[in-house]
Parts: structure tokens; C-alpha cells; sequence
């Protein structure tokens, strides 16, 4: 199966040790969608891990939350696209 790969420079910009600047990530399989299924806790941690190819000692424990929140979305929009399509019914209105 082919990858998308897409290069990010995440929100904290290398400014905190041991946080790269820069990584590279993969879109997601589905084996990391049926991972979004499940009641572990830690699930969003475990997807970025296994979607961040770049750099290769990477640690998801060093990275701040601002980081794991864009990389997390980064991920769904390189497996997704960027449109994301919902309906609403206005409680108002109808």
C-alpha cells in the first residue's frame, strides 16, 4: 500500500528540547481507524506514533499538547482530506 507523506513544522517551532521542528507523517491505515474504534485511552498517542515517519526516534512523550492536537488533525487531513462534511439541524428552526 502506498503512503501519503506530508512535511509539518509543528506549532512549538523546535523551541523545546528534545521537540523536533519538523516531522513527516503518514496517512492513516485501517488498522489505525479501527484503533479510533476502541475505549483505550491513550489511542490519539498511538496513532501519532505510528503515523509520524519522520524523525525516526521520534517521542510522543516529549511533545507538548498544541503538538499532538495538530499533528492528530494533520493526520485525519492527509487520510481524509481537508473538507470535513457534517450536517446540522438548527434547535431554533429546524
Amino acid at each position: 500500500m502506498g503512503y501519503t507523506l506530508e512535511k509539518y513544522t509543528l506549532p512549538s517551532n523546535g523551541q523545546l528540547k528534545d521537540v523536533p521542528k519538523e516531522v513527516t507523517i503518514r496517512n492513516m491505515t485501517t488498522a489505525e481507524e479501527k484503533m479510533l474504534l476502541g475505549s483505550n485511552e491513550d489511542v490519539f498517542d498511538q496513532i501519532i506514533k505510528k503515523c509520524v515517519v519522520e524523525p525516526e526516534d521520534f517521542n510522543i512523550d516529549r511533545i507538548p499538547a498544541m503538538d499532538k492536537t495538530f499533528l492528530f488533525v494533520k493526520i485525519r487531513e492527509v487520510s481524509y482530506g481537508a473538507t470535513y462534511k457534517f450536517s446540522y439541524v438548527c434547535q431554533e428552526c429546524g
